[in-house]
């Protein structure tokens, strides 16, 4: 499974949205549309630092793509490239 449709499941699974209208919305910000809460997101980023043995940086954490999955994906992979 590739990091967007990780993500695209985690939201399915998380989130009251239905997959069609993830894949719609991959460009969307994600916490301004409320579709998770403070305390999902904290777990959201847990989860994606388990499930690809990567830890974020503040740096990442500011910036602006990683309120969307689209910019999520990016960021997510090259952590990936780079830790290999």
């Amino acid at each position: 499974m590739n990091v967007q449709e990780w993500l695209i499941n985690w939201f399915e699974k998380n989130s009251d949205l239905t997959k069609d209208d993830i894949e719609k919305n991959v460009s969307d910000d994600y916490l301004a549309k409320s579709w998770i809460d403070s305390f999902k997101f904290v777990s959201f980023v847990t989860e994606i630092e388990e499930e690809f043995k990567i830890t974020f940086s503040t740096d990442e954490f500011q910036n602006r793509a990683f309120a969307t999955l689209e910019g999520l994906n990016t960021i997510i992979e090259a952590r990936i490239e780079k830790e290999l």
